[in-house]
This record gives C-alpha cells, sequence and structure tokens, in this order.
C-alpha cells in the first residue's frame, strides 16, 4: 500500500511528523528557518529540509498532507497576562492556506495554543496530550480537516505542562504549576522528552538551552500519532 506523503511547515525538530512517520506516513521534507531545529529534523526523518521562511517563498512540492506549527508567542498565555493590546500577528496562517493550494494536500493540520481560536477563524478541536498517552497535562488546538482522534487516556501520573524555555533559566518565577516546579529543579534532557512522548533515541541537535526550546515547542507525537491513524 503506498504512504502518504507529508510536508511539514514550521517544523522544529519534528514532534509532530515523528508521530505521521510512526503511523506510516512517508515524511518528504520540512520546513523552518532554524537550524539546529533543521538539523534534529533531518536526522532522526531522514528526509530534505529547507531552512528558509515560509513567508517568502511561494513553492512546495506535491504531497497528501500538510501539516505544521505556526509561531505561538503571539498567542502565549505569558502575552495575555502582560495586557498587551495588541493585536496577534496572524498572516501566517494565510500563508499556510496559500502553500496548502500550492501542494494540492488533501488533509492538513495546523498546531497552535489553545488562545489563537480567539483569533483564527478555522475548524478546530483542543486536544489534550494525557487523552492520548502523553504523561503530561498540555492543551493545544489543532485546526484543520481531520476527525476527532479517539482519546487514549493513561493511568500513570501526569505531570505538569513542560515549557519550552525550563533549561534555560527563570524556573523559578514561572506563572503557575511547571514541570520544574514539580520536579523542585530544572529536568533533564532525556526527561523532557520522556514527558513530551519522544522516543528515547529521538536525537536533538544543538547545546542545552537550544535542545530544551526545541523539545518544550514540538508537538507531543503521541497527540500527531493518533491524529494520523484515525
Amino acid at each position: 500500500m503506498k504512504k502518504l506523503k507529508v510536508i511539514d511547515l514550521c517544523c522544529g525538530a519534528g514532534g509532530f511528523s515523528e508521530g505521521f512517520r510512526q503511523a506510516g506516513f512517508e515524511i518528504i521534507l520540512g520546513v523552518d528557518i532554524w537550524g539546529d531545529a533543521l538539523e534534529s529534523f533531518r536526522r532522526n526523518q531522514k528526509c530534505d529540509v529547507l531552512e528558509i521562511d515560509i513567508t517568502t517563498f511561494n513553492y512546495l512540492p506535491k504531497c497528501d498532507v500538510l501539516i505544521g506549527s505556526p509561531p505561538c508567542q503571539s498567542f502565549s498565555v505569558q502575552k495575555y497576562a502582560k495586557k498587551d493590546n495588541k493585536k496577534p500577528d496572524v498572516s501566517i496562517f494565510g500563508k499556510f492556506n496559500d502553500l496548502l493550494e500550492i501542494c494540492n494536500a488533501k488533509f492538513w493540520v495546523w498546531e497552535n495554543t489553545p488562545l489563537a481560536v480567539k483569533h483564527v477563524d478555522l475548524p478546530y478541536n483542543i486536544l489534550n496530550a494525557c487523552d492520548y498517552g502523553v504523561k503530561q497535562r498540555r492543551k493545544r488546538v489543532f485546526f484543520g480537516n481531520y476527525p476527532l482522534p479517539e482519546k487514549q487516556p493513561i493511568s500513570e501520573t501526569i505531570v505538569p505542562t513542560i515549557v519550552a524555555w525550563e533549561l534555560c533559566g527563570g524556573w523559578k518565577t514561572a506563572n503557575g504549576r511547571r514541570f520544574s516546579q514539580w520536579l523542585n529543579r530544572k529536568p533533564t534532557l532525556d526527561e523532557m522528552k520522556y514527558y513530551m512522548g519522544f522516543p528515547e533515541d529521538y536525537e536533538i541537535f544543538g547545546n542545552k538551552h537550544n535542545s530544551s526550546l526545541q523539545i518544550g515547542n514540538a508537538v507531543c507525537p503521541p497527540v500527531s500519532r493518533a491524529i494520523a491513524r484515525n
């Protein structure tokens, strides 16, 4: 049976693609502007990568599924906590839709923080990672034309949300209870990978700071696997 081909935009280290790969899809391209994350993606997904700002180009090869994670800083809880009255920039979602037409993908899924639903008028579901085999409370919105995946909750201990900067300092001043505060120390990279649902042998390229950001910003592979299998 022919494998469905997947392109991953703003792919980061490849957590989103990893779930699709585990579900039997063929990852053919990862696109991002961050070299370290792209190297992580290339080493694990073993496919072509393109280091470019997606807002600056207008070509993609044909594929069956287009996935991606537009930068979420505009929709972060921290941004709203500062009472910033500036409206978030949602233009990148329009670029995703332009590229969707170019690659002629039948299925598409964009991931972001739940606050994005206030500003992006697309069909969506909000999924909690702990309902799909991840040992972490982590809610994310998934826009797309996919059916809601069946929940696969686990009975083991569920830990607080991992955030990207938890190895990068400042963990004691986090708003709300975070993974670092639950541990009462900074987590190791292996601990972050484990509680995000990455395979043990998943290789993250770069120094500790950059590796932490890659892991903490990723889509949990078990969640994307559940979407892909549905």
